[in-house]
This record gives C-alpha cells, sequence and structure tokens, in this order.
C-alpha cells in the first residue's frame, strides 16, 4: 500500500474514532445507517481513466432525501400488535394524577384535588426531515474487488409533538358529582287537585369518597367529611356541619352501583306533610315524593341501603369510622340534599320547597374548592410544567461510517461482504426543558454513541438479491436534565428538572430481497424487507438522593421509574422501488412498524437521490 492509501486509513480511522452517535426516542430512520437507501447495492463501475486513479477517491457520491415520520399510537405491555396512546409510552400511564407522579401520600394544601383530577395526553408525532449525504470511496486490488470508505450525513428536522384536538388533556371529573340541577316539584299545597309546580334550584349530588378526599378548604388540613368529628361529640359532619339527625338530617345519601349517578329528583322532603301527594306523570316532570323522615339510618359499615334505596346519618359519636376507612363502599354512595318550606325572602309566608341552609352550606364550601380547579394550571404556575404542543427545528447530528467491503464472485453466484464502525457528532441542540413534557429533540441530546456492525449480500439470479445487515450501538453515560423520578411514583418523564447521568444500548438490523427487471440496464426493480429493533432499558443515574416534589415536599427519588418502559422492541415491514442510472439513482420507499413492546407505531415515507462520480 502507498504512501497515498495509508494516509487516506489514517484520516478516515481519526474522523470515526472523534465521533460517536446519537440516540432518537423513536426507532431510527433506515436513512440514518449504511446506504442511503434500502435496497441491494448496485454499485457502478469506475472510469479507468489516468485522472481518477491518481485521485483521493474513486467514488464521491453525494445524495439527498426528503423523509416524513408519524406515530399516534405505541405498543404497549407485551410484544404484540395491540396499541394504546403514545401518553403510556412517554409517561407510563395513558391517564394519570398528580398524585401518580410523586410518592404515595405526597399531598399539598395548595392543590388538594392531586389525586382526583385526570390528565390524558393523546397527541401526534410528526417529523419533516431533510437529508443530505456524502460517501467517499477508494478502492484497491486487482478487480477492485476491495473497497473502503466513508460516509457522512446529517438530518435537518422539524418535530411537532401535538396534542390532539379532539380530546380534553384535562377529564372532566363530573362523574364524581352534579353540580346546579334544576328539579322541578310538586307544591306542598293543600289540594291534590290543583298543583302549581315550584322549582328547586340547583340541587346536588356528590359521591361520598370524593367527598372524603377533599379537604374542608384549600390550604386546609382537615377533612372535608370527618367521620368522628372531635368539635361535634365525635359524629359525622360535612364542612364541619353536623349531617346527623341531631341537625335534623340535612342531607342524605342514596345508594348507586359504582359508574352510575342517582336518578333525579336528588331532593327529599324533610317531613311528611302532603307526602301522599303525587304529581301527574308529566314528561319531563319530576318531583319531590317520599318525605326524608321515614327513611331509615345508614349503618357504620354503610352497607344497609341496597341500590336504589336511601339513607340518613345518625348521631351516634364515633359510629361511621369504620365507613370512613373504606373508599370502597364510600364509592357506592352519593350525598343529596334535604327541603323542607321555609320562610320567603319578604318575611311574609313561606317558600314552598327550598333546600335546607346546612345543605346549601355544605354546597357553598364544596363549590369553593372544585370550581375552576385545574391540575394543568396548578402544575403551569407552580412549576413551569406544561403539555402545550411543541415543536422544534434544526440540524440533528452529525453520522459518520467507516466501513471495509470486499465483492466475491463463484458459482453460487455473486456476493459481498462489509463491516463498519460508525460514529456521530453530537450537533444538535440540547434540550434541557424537561418541563416542557412532549419536547423532543432533534438530535440525541448531545450523547454520544458508538456503533459497530456490518451487511451480507447476496445475487443468486440476475433478477433477485438479498442483503442482511445488523449494529449494536452504544450510547455514553451523559449528564442530562431529566424530570425527577420518586420513589413509589407510577409516572414517569414529568417532574422537576435535575442532573442524571444517562446511558442506553440497541441493536437494529435489516432483511432486505431486492427484486429486478432482469436483462436491463439501467437497473429498476423493488425492495421488501423487515426490520427488528431491540433496545435495552436506559440506565439512569441521578445526581442527588432526594428533591422537592410537585406538590412542594421532599420525597425520595427512584431512577427504577424513570427507567421504566426503556427496553423497547419494534418490528418494522419496509418496501421501496428504485431506478439506477450509470451516473445516478432515484429511490423511495416507505416502513411501517406492525408489532412491538413499548415502542410507538411509527410509519414513515421517504424519496431521495444519488448522484456518482
Amino acid at each position: 500500500m502507498n504512501k497515498q492509501n495509508l494516509l487516506f486509513l489514517t484520516l478516515l480511522t481519526a474522523l470515526s474514532l472523534s465521533t460517536l452517535e446519537a440516540r432518537q426516542f423513536f426507532q431510527p430512520s433506515p436513512l440514518s445507517y449504511g446506504y442511503a437507501y434500502s435496497h441491494y447495492p448496485f454499485l457502478p463501475p469506475i472510469d479507468e481513466n489516468e485522472c481518477n486513479k491518481c485521485a483521493w477517491f474513486d467514488m464521491i457520491n453525494p445524495w439527498m432525501a426528503a423523509e416524513f415520520r408519524h406515530a399516534n399510537r405505541a405498543f404497549l405491555n407485551k410484544d404484540g400488535t395491540r396499541t394504546n396512546s403514545l401518553a403510556g409510552l412517554f409517561f407510563d400511564q395513558e391517564s394519570f394524577t398528580i398524585a401518580n407522579i410523586v410518592s404515595p401520600g405526597s399531598t399539598s394544601p395548595l392543590f388538594p384535588l392531586a389525586s382526583i383530577i385526570n390528565i390524558t395526553p393523546d397527541f401526534d408525532y410528526t417529523e419533516h426531515v431533510a437529508w443530505f449525504g456524502l460517501n467517499l470511496e477508494k478502492r484497491f486490488g486487482c478487480d477492485e474487488e476491495w473497497h473502503v470508505g466513508l460516509r457522512l450525513r446529517i438530518p435537518f428536522r422539524d418535530i411537532k409533538t401535538e396534542l390532539d384536538s379532539c380530546c380534553d388533556l384535562e377529564t372532566n371529573f363530573n362523574d364524581l358529582f352534579v353540580a346546579g340541577q334544576n328539579e322541578l316539584v310538586c307544591n306542598d299545597g293543600d289540594d291534590p287537585n290543583n298543583l302549581p309546580r315550584t322549582l328547586i334550584n340547583a340541587a346536588f349530588a356528590y359521591r361520598l369518597d370524593f367527598l372524603s378526599a377533599l379537604p374542608l378548604a384549600v390550604n386546609s388540613t382537615t377533612k372535608f367529611v370527618q367521620y368522628a368529628d372531635p368539635n361535634n361529640g365525635n359524629k359525622i359532619t360535612m364542612a364541619g356541619i353536623d349531617v346527623t339527625d341531631f341537625n335534623g338530617n340535612p342531607i342524605n345519601v342514596v345508594s348507586v352501583p359504582v359508574g352510575q349517578k342517582p336518578a333525579t329528583p336528588f331532593t327529599l322532603r324533610l317531613n311528611d306533610r302532603a307526602a301522599s301527594v303525587e304529581c301527574p306523570d308529566t314528561a319531563g316532570e319530576s318531583f319531590v315524593g317520599v318525605a326524608q323522615q321515614g327513611l331509615p339510618f345508614l349503618n357504620g359499615t354503610g352497607t344497609n341501603a341496597p341500590a336504589g334505596t336511601r339513607a340518613k346519618f345518625e348521631q351516634t359519636a364515633d359510629l361511621y369510622v369504620p365507613l370512613g376507612a373504606n373508599v370502597a363502599q364510600q364509592r357506592t354512595l352519593w350525598v343529596v340534599p334535604t327541603a323542607t318550606s321555609l320562610p320567603s325572602a319578604d318575611g311574609v309566608g313561606t317558600v314552598p320547597f327550598a333546600i335546607v341552609q346546612p345543605a346549601r352550606a355544605i354546597q357553598s364550601a364544596f363549590n369553593a374548592i372544585v370550581e375552576g380547579a385545574s391540575a394543568i394550571d396548578f402544575l403551569a404556575s407552580a412549576t413551569g410544567i406544561n403539555f402545550n404542543t411543541q415543536r422544534r427545528s434544526g440540524p440533528g447530528d452529525f453520522l459518520t461510517e467507516l466501513y471495509v467491503h470486499r465483492d466475491f464472485c463463484g458459482c453460487w453466484g455473486e456476493w459481498f461482504a462489509e463491516g463498519i464502525f460508525g460514529a456521530t457528532f453530537p450537533t444538535a441542540h440540547r434540550n434541557n426543558f424537561p418541563n416542557l413534557v412532549l419536547l423532543q429533540p432533534v438530535g440525541n441530546n448531545r450523547h454520544f454513541e458508538v456503533k459497530i456492525g456490518g451487511f451480507l449480500g447476496w445475487k443468486p439470479f440476475d433478477w433477485m438479491a438479498i442483503k442482511v445487515d445488523g449494529f449494536y450501538n452504544w450510547a455514553l453515560s451523559r449528564n442530562e436534565r431529566v424530570a425527577a423520578s420518586f420513589a413509589g411514583a407510577t409516572v414517569r418523564n414529568i417532574g422537576p428538572a435535575i442532573d442524571g447521568k444517562v446511558s442506553w444500548q440497541y441493536f437494529v438490523g435489516d432483511v432486505d430481497i431486492t427484486f429486478m427487471v432482469p436483462c436491463v440496464c439501467p437497473e429498476l426493480g423493488v425492495d421488501v424487507g423487515y426490520q427488528p429493533y431491540v433496545k435495552r432499558s436506559d440506565k439512569v443515574k441521578f445526581a442527588q438522593t432526594t428533591a422537592v416534589d410537585l406538590l412542594g415536599n421532599v420525597n425520595t427519588l427512584d431512577a427504577n421509574v424513570l427507567e421504566t418502559r426503556t427496553k423497547q422492541v419494534a418490528h418494522t415491514i419496509k418496501g421501496e422501488i428504485f431506478y439506477q442510472a450509470c451516473s445516478w439513482q432515484l429511490f423511495g420507499g416507505f416502513n411501517h412498524a406492525v408489532a412491538g413492546k413499548n415502542a410507538p407505531k411509527l410509519s414513515a415515507w421517504y424519496l431521495g437521490a444519488e448522484v456518482y462520480f
């Protein structure tokens, strides 16, 4: 080997060893490694003129391509075809509360609904990429069967993670209560044949477990429902108000199967006056029928009211402590108000029916806590975390591959082997904003990555060729700004920003079968293939052991939570069509993930061109 060739190899090795490859959240693009295309490589012959023999490179191939990638579903739980929303992949749960993000038992009086309001992010991932590449090659040997070269490429990405406008980000928790229900009732008059109608405004129904989870007020550590209130003789109270027969039972409960709401009317009479009077069965009308006075007392466990029946609380001290400890039973009971005749506003006469004042006070206290409550607003104001649609554009990481290629020819057809050492400069901008939970980096967040792998190709017939490849990749450990994850939490990638070292490894391969029109030059053909992708779990190490969580409490960190669902498997099918002349070629194709585990259901399309000099 002459000095010029030796210098060339030394330069290639130095370039490759000085760079490493970068990670993407999604499966790697087929344009990010190896040839710019998927089909079997039909390398053009070299022009044997004197100038080429003296050149540094025998072949110079610039290429470019446009690519579109999209995903809105993910394969979760097991290696299969069933899909879920991308939120399950990003956050480990498709729907969650703030309480799921922090350690169990972590609460804040500033946001008492942390365990109640569900956040359900439903979003799409879209990526537009412009690829620019350059392949440089030197050939050796009697028949130029040895090829040594360098492949360079850089993508320019526009990545958008967009919330789906059809779905509410913050799940409405109105299935836990009904507020402001207007009820048309019969008058409490004495003439059953001429019954005027009276409207009861803003009747309510609250599920008992929902009430029990609330504080008495914002910034209060006292519960809204106290099953043994020491300030009221250890009787059950709501909003500090005695709700037992000692106080006239301002509310009662109706038993309803979980997942259903009580039937209207919610309101019951306080006493038996005109209890025998019934409203005509007129469509759209309801009435206050049964008197609350005759209801049975609810027992201490809350189990003696069959579905569809009502009961009221009695004043025995400490009686309802067992019910207070049984959330499952609380879910079957709804709190509804009692109505009675009250003095009119002008003090003359009475209003036929109105919700009793203690029940109104409970309603007012409830509204003060719940109305306008938003988990999204709390996260944005307290921590800067938001789920807004995110978009980032810019150059990605600079990828390089050093390869050695050998052609063979025998009785069984043509074949080749190629060994590759790959590396990438992390030239893309770093993402230092984990509070922007949907923002995806255009590169690999400044991580270096090395890989080894290679190709094997065989062309047994003029009309068919087979190519297989495989690459194993190591992403080296590097500090990132990551979302802290806490011990016992069930949601990842949402939390205060802290420093953490992250590393990972993965394998990607391809099996491609190329079919050509025989005896045609230039080459015209199609390619079909399969790509397996297997990624090991991320390795995460935090720079600290504790942190202040989203609710303001100091809790222990657990990196294992952040590593959840980072072990990925994806099975992708591919197709490509190409036309190759002596000095250029056009190619276009697609790939689509059909199955996997903890991986997005990613689809991609691309179109490119390559020129040979």
